[in-house]
């Protein structure tokens, strides 16, 4: 049994679309992939099978077709007039006995029909039956008409002209309930489950509330927990505003006097502006004369620029400017610029030297976003910004980084100590410390080991990475390799090179600042 179900058909209406009797009757899909989702503007094969009798029988027509959905995934087609695989349309026996319409779908062009569905055509396609009454034999009585009867309806009797007959209409049904059976007028009687106890109302309950328990009838009780009105009473809290002469009262709760109106007048304040000729009014107070426009003309201040070659021109003799490049070349004044280790240049002009920024001190330089001095952190922690490194150079105290080890006091550093973003810096004394460094993009990610009291560690750089050491500051600690760590010029360990930190003292402290970078 096959397990994947490519697409899913719809059908949406099958209709005959004949005139002259075609051999063909409209068949209308809407073809889904196998999550449901509507498969729009594609490609599509099916393969329609007419089945005669049995919905499992033999196929006395197969046909196929390539066809395009549309916008909203719908496939027209004729049965037909599709490609004929075996059968003759022509010969089925429409109103002899029952048909149905097997179809099978193909969503990718190699022939590998799944199997949809087979649905029952519960009409003979009219055209097609009707075809034969072109054999009929004459109406012998030359009156198109006189076969016409008329239906209608008195009261409950229906009747058909021309001697037709007629009927009652005796479709009307009652219900009818006698204790616990139910009956439906010419119809069927069923049996109401009894209600075990005959009691309408025992299921009924009611909810009490007392105090801070709420109770059902025949049921249980609950207590709420939390703030409890402590004196039974909703409604005590509410208080009512009023206003009585200047004051305004609150129930339970004091009064508030307001200022008092002078001259007893809400409106004598209010003033209105007033245009008169050249003069502006302000009811109550004074006027302004407004400047006047000499020449009466609203429009002739307004000037236009306009550019003839390189003359540059403002009207109303507003003068004319000559905007000649002199030596006729657009792009010679273009200049760019670029940055090599530790120098900044610009095309024809010069060049600067960033000797403080260099690759490895400052990896995320040579530009600083912002100058950071920091002093009284001990209250007020400062946080690195999202984005950033802070790079620090000088320090007066001990400082706290974002995982509480401490710093020893090194003043000027060799190098930076790099702190990374989303840190919080504070410091562990009161005093008035001072750190001071920069801001920079972040481009790398700082690492900091930190190992205190009595241990033996093993740091290993990683494959293709190399380890460079900014600053240290160290108590009690004994290293292999040494790090030795000058001015400007960092330690750097290579890939799989493994540092040894050994302490015998349970005061011992050590914290290590750097990065690792690409080795290529």
């Amino acid at each position: 049994m096959k397990t994947l179900l490519l697409t899913t058909v719809a059908i949406l209406l099958t209709t005959v679309i004949f005139a002259q009797s075609p051999q063909a009757f409209k068949y209308q899909a809407v073809i889904r992939n196998n999550q449901g989702k509507v498969l729009v503007n594609q490609i599509v094969s099916l393969r329609v099978s007419i089945l005669q009798n049995d919905p499992l029988g033999s196929p006395v027509y197969i046909e196929t077709h390539q066809i395009a959905t549309n916008e909203y995934g719908i496939a027209n087609l004729s049965i037909g007039s599709g490609t004929v695989i075996a059968g003759v349309f022509a010969d089925i026996a429409w109103g002899v006995t029952t048909h149905f319409v097997k179809t099978e779908l193909d969503i990718t062009g190699n022939q590998n029909y799944e199997f949809i569905g087979t649905s029952q055509l519960l009409s003979v396609p009219y055209a097609l039956y009707a075809e034969k009454a072109g054999n009929a034999n004459d109406d012998m009585d030359k009156d198109p008409i006189n076969e016409i009867q008329i239906i209608s309806k008195t009261d409950s009797t229906i009747s058909l002209s021309k001697n037709g007959g007629s009927i009652i209409d005796s479709d009307k049904q009652t219900l009818s309930l006698n204790n616990n059976e139910l009956t439906i007028s010419n119809g069927n009687t069923i049996q109401i489950p009894p209600d075990n106890d005959a009691d309408t109302l025992n299921e009924i309950q009611n909810l009490s509330l007392n105090g801070n328990e709420l109770t059902i009838s025949k049921g249980n009780t609950i207590t709420f927990t939390g703030a409890v009105d402590l004196d039974a009473d909703p409604t005590n809290e509410l208080q009512i505003i009023t206003i009585s002469n200047d004051t305004i009262y609150l129930t339970n709760g004091g009064f508030l006097k307001l200022p008092k109106e002078v001259d007893a007048d809400s409106t004598n304040e209010l003033q209105v502006l007033d245009y008169s000729n050249d003069t502006l009014y302000l009811s109550k107070s004074n006027f302004v004369v407004l400047p006047h426009n000499f020449d009466n003309d609203s429009t002739n201040e307004i000037q236009t620029l306009t550019q003839d070659s390189n003359i540059v021109t403002l009207s109303h003799n507003g003068g004319q400017i000559n905007i000649n490049d002199a030596d006729n070349d657009t792009l010679n004044e273009i200049q760019q610029l670029t940055y090599n280790n530790d120098t900044l240049s610009i095309t024809n002009g010069n060049s600067i030297y960033l000797p403080i920024f260099n690759n490895l001190a400052f990896p995320d330089g040579p530009f600083i976003e912002d100058v950071i001095d920091l002093d009284s952190i001990y209250n007020t922690p400062y946080t690195v910004p999202n984005g950033f490194n802070l790079y620090i150079n000088y320090g007066s105290g001990f400082l706290l980084n974002g995982i509480e080890v401490k710093m020893p006091n090194m003043n000027y550093f060799y190098n930076p100590v790099i702190i990374g973003e989303g840190s919080v810096l504070s410091d562990d004394n009161q005093g008035a410390n001072i750190y001071r460094g920069y801001l920079f993009k972040k481009r790398i990610t700082p690492l900091i080991l930190n190992y205190s009291g009595i241990s033996n560690n093993n740091f290993t750089v990683p494959d293709n990475k190399y380890f460079v050491i900014l600053s240290y500051g160290n108590q009690y600690y004994t290293f292999n390799p040494n790090i030795e760590i000058g001015n400007n010029f960092p330690t750097i360990l290579n890939e799989n090179e493994t540092l040894i930190s050994t302490c015998n003292n349970q005061y011992g402290r050590l914290t290590i600042w750097g990065y690792l970078i690409d080795k290529n």
